[in-house]
């Protein structure tokens, strides 16, 4: 959980380094599994920080939800995008059954987060 409020907090360079740290002590002790997970890991957080597609200065308002799980927990941010601003995010910890998958947690928070609200307009992404 501490890795994905790094990766959230937009620390995503000291988690790389951390990691690429981890999977060298992993390779000196010859725990080459541990190694080449971290190594995975590595790469999708390189691959996810060189594709970012929100561009706030073309996203009038949005609202961009990042989901982590580990261990059967997970953390589920919301950055609120209005008026071409970033005006801050909000962290949400859903309780569900422990074998959930992503994207029944994601559809369920969402289906909750937006049962009271309208969500934002975003002319680019327009019906």
């Amino acid at each position: 959980m501490a890795q994905a409020k790094a990766f959230l907090s937009g620390k995503s360079n000291e988690l790389g380094d951390a990691l690429n740290i981890q999977m060298q002590q992993a390779a000196a002790v010859q725990d080459y599994e541990r190694a080449a997970d971290l190594r995975d890991r590595i790469r999708a957080l390189a691959a996810v920080t060189a594709h970012q597609g929100v561009n706030p200065g073309s996203t009038e308002d949005a609202d961009v939800v990042a989901l982590h799980m580990d261990g059967g927990a997970s953390c589920v941010r919301v950055f609120f995008y209005r008026a071409g601003q970033n005006w801050g995010e909000r962290a949400f910890f859903p309780r569900h059954d422990k074998s959930a998958e992503a994207g029944e947690v994601l559809g369920a928070f969402l289906a909750q987060f937006y049962e009271n609200k309208r969500p934002p307009k975003n002319p680019d992404h327009q019906p």
